[in-house]
């Protein structure tokens, strides 16, 4: 895959990967420490405007794109169409065609395993959806009837993307309350902005009694459209939740880190519950190995199994031509471990 180098990439670059081609290697992404700031970071690729439409991935019609433009890019694809739980219906996802704003394969796999139980019963429970993307499985939970989901992503085209489907949610959501009885009636969503590595940052000022300290984050900068979030707030410092849930999240080492960070300190203790659902490609597995041991060392590790896609259920969604041949994973978190005071 071609890629910048640390020495070429400028900060209005911004990290960028090409879902086409194999993903950067482990020890790729670690040698392009100095492209980003603060605990994480992506490859950096340029990229340049993007027509696309994925026939196989569940895409509604070519009159229903959506287009996105953030940072001097423009790709356009259809949504995906998600047949949501309870019979209410269809839910086209949006999907800009960028890497964080398509539906994976991974996250339906999520959606299955949630709707088998997963997650336990979320009826009733607060939920946030860590690294969101489409954020295809945090509104597919909120329709199994969760209280409140939060879905949550750092980048500004993620979160504009997001609001498309947000929108649809609410009148799928909408019409459902007028015909459906009051337990079919879905959860509500909302969206939020949410850096990993500010959550680190906020376990480690809770340990030292010390003022966090503030993340420079290339999501923050104007070039990446980081003024493009409107009136999406952060998740506050203090929120908790009942379950946590992420798909496609253990990619680069330097990454494993904060995301155990957010998880810590985003799980209610002692009984929240986090799941993800993970594809293992030819080069994460040392990346998802390390990240199991650690988590055991602050979490009760309940489950770590493997995930079938569930074929006749969800059409396709994305996935990378260096995925394995049984690719998906599910993890299974519980308790909030160590968190500070």
């Amino acid at each position: 895959m071609e890629s910048t180098s640390a020495s070429d990439a400028s900060e209005d670059d911004g990290p960028r990967l090409n879902f086409h081609d194999a993903w950067t290697s482990d020890d790729e992404a670690d040698d392009a420490r100095e492209c980003g700031t603060g605990r994480g970071f992506y490859k950096t690729r340029r990229r340049t405007t993007t027509t696309r439409r994925d026939d196989d991935a569940g895409a509604a019609t070519d009159e229903d794109a959506s287009t996105s433009s953030v940072s001097g890019t423009t790709t356009t694809t259809a949504p995906y169409r998600l047949v949501m739980p309870r019979g209410l219906g269809a839910l086209d996802v949006s999907q800009a065609g960028s890497l964080g704003t398509t539906v994976w394969c991974a996250a339906l796999a999520l959606c299955d395993a949630a709707a088998r139980g997963a997650c336990g019963d979320v009826r009733g429970k607060t939920v946030l959806e860590l690294g969101a993307g489409c954020g295809a499985s945090g509104f597919y939970v909120a329709a199994l009837g969760a209280r409140e989901v939060t879905v949550a992503d750092c980048g500004a085209a993620a979160m504009i993307n997001l609001r498309r489907t947000a929108e649809a949610y609410d009148r799928l959501r909408a019409a459902a309350a007028e015909t459906a009885c009051d337990d079919v009636v879905a959860g509500r969503v909302r969206l939020r902005r949410h850096l990993w590595e500010e959550d680190a940052e906020i376990l480690d000022a809770r340990r030292s009694g010390e003022t966090k300290r503030e993340v420079r984050h290339w999501s923050k900068t104007a070039a990446n459209g980081g003024d493009a979030f409107g009136d999406v707030v952060a998740v506050d410092d203090d929120e908790t939740f009942d379950v946590v849930i992420a798909s496609d999240v253990l990619y680069f080492s330097n990454q494993e880190d904060s995301l155990l960070a957010a998880i810590e300190l985003r799980t209610k203790r002692p009984d929240g519950v986090c799941v993800i659902a993970q594809t293992m490609r030819e080069n994460n597995g040392v990346v998802f190995e390390r990240f199991v041991a650690a988590a055991k060392r602050r979490f009760d590790v309940v489950d770590v199994s493997r995930l079938t896609f569930p074929n006749g259920t969800f059409a396709r969604g994305k996935e990378t031509p260096h995925a394995l041949e049984d690719p998906y994973r599910l993890i299974v978190l519980r308790g909030g471990g160590g968190r500070g005071a």
